[in-house]
């Protein structure tokens, strides 16, 4: 069964004897580095929501927080409409009280946000 495989071989053998080693020209890997780079397109990253788009969300929070400051629902033309009309929508701000640890999550919180942007400015900075 190996006896057809070892007669192939050696013809393959004489044949690569016969042809011997090519070598490439002196500017060969000039060649192929061109042709890499022609190919290469480089893609512009582009944000998921783009600045006007942020600038429109912000304009719209600010806005409705501004209409429901000016415009409160007890005095809407929905009034009978609105579904809890009943609640209390005094804030007392004496009663409001917040928990150490809560304050302490929240400023941690803070931090790691505020550490996000510096790193992600640091490894744009090093990486242009």
């Amino acid at each position: 069964m190996e006896e057809p495989y070892k007669s192939s071989e050696k013809q393959t053998k004489s044949w690569i004897q016969e042809a011997g080693l090519e070598h490439p020209g002196n500017t060969f890997k000039m060649k192929i580095l061109e042709r890499i780079e022609s190919k290469l397109v480089l893609e512009k990253a582009t944000p998921l929501i783009s600045k006007k788009g942020w600038v429109l969300i912000a304009v719209f929070i600010v806005l409705c927080s501004v209409l429901l400051y000016v415009f409160p629902i007890e005095l809407s033309v929905w009034e009978n409409k609105v579904p809890f009309k009943n609640l209390n929508w005094n804030f007392n701000t004496a009663s409001f009280k917040i928990s150490a640890r809560t304050s302490y999550i929240f400023i941690f919180c803070l931090m790691f946000l505020v550490q996000i942007s510096i790193l992600k400015r640091f490894f744009n900075k090093n990486n242009a």
